[in-house]
């Protein structure tokens, strides 16, 4: 049909009506700024909770006792702190047993306290003159730990661990690695893999702590 009256439906419009409303859409005053709501942690939990059963007690404080609003103010606070201190050390003391778990878990024992070097060589080898050849191990051990303290090669405290000495050495003193590690490999299948260790063990970590450690008389 022709004319200026087109069938309704037969003439494709100027404009594509999706193109339009897409355009119409996208100007700026049909947008709108969405912001992330923050996210909830546990502390703010346990805060809350903390400051419900706060108000509790200062509206149940405030029935009970009659004073003024400054001293219970006052007093408030001071409950506030004691509870706060109270929260603080009960996270220290999970965060330490939790460090403890995960160290126990991973081998990763912690190292007995120092003491001097020429004492605990000698009293590996009494241990090894009567066959204890793994508290010999140990003791030339812990010996060659104190004697690292001495030349600042380590940190010889109960906290460190086998590897983080093995890490401290190679860092501070090269040297004296291959030597260190050789005795606290000996001292780690003894003390960490319940190995059985013989006069053939006892005498490599001798020779390596003789060799290294007491040379030309400087054992600390």
């Amino acid at each position: 049909m022709s004319g200026p009256l087109a069938p309704f439906g037969l003439v494709r419009p100027p404009i594509d009506p999706q193109r339009l409303a897409t355009r119409i859409l996208s100007e700026r005053r049909f947008s709108e700024r969405v912001t992330r709501p923050v996210a909830h942690t546990w502390w703010d939990t346990l805060w809350s909770w903390l400051a419900d059963r706060w108000h509790q007690l200062m509206d149940a404080f405030g029935r009970s006792v009659h004073v003024s609003r400054g001293v219970t103010a006052a007093a408030g606070d001071l409950i506030l702190v004691a509870i706060a201190i109270l929260v603080i050390a009960v996270a220290a003391r999970l965060l330490m047993q939790i460090n403890r778990d995960y160290s126990s878990r991973s081998g990763a024992q912690p190292i007995a306290p120092r003491y001097a070097a020429r004492d605990l060589y000698a009293q590996a080898v009494a241990a090894a003159a009567q066959r204890r050849y793994r508290q010999a191990i140990a003791l030339v051990f812990r010996a060659t730990l104190a004697s690292l303290d001495m030349r600042h090669a380590l940190d010889d405290v109960p906290s460190r661990t086998v590897n983080e000495c093995r890490r401290d050495v190679r860092a501070r003193a090269p040297r004296f690695a291959p030597a260190f590690d050789g005795i606290a490999r000996l001292f780690t299948a003894v003390a960490y893999a319940n190995a059985e260790p013989g006069e053939t063990e006892w005498l490599q970590a001798r020779e390596a702590y003789d060799a290294t450690f007491r040379r030309g008389g400087d054992e600390t």
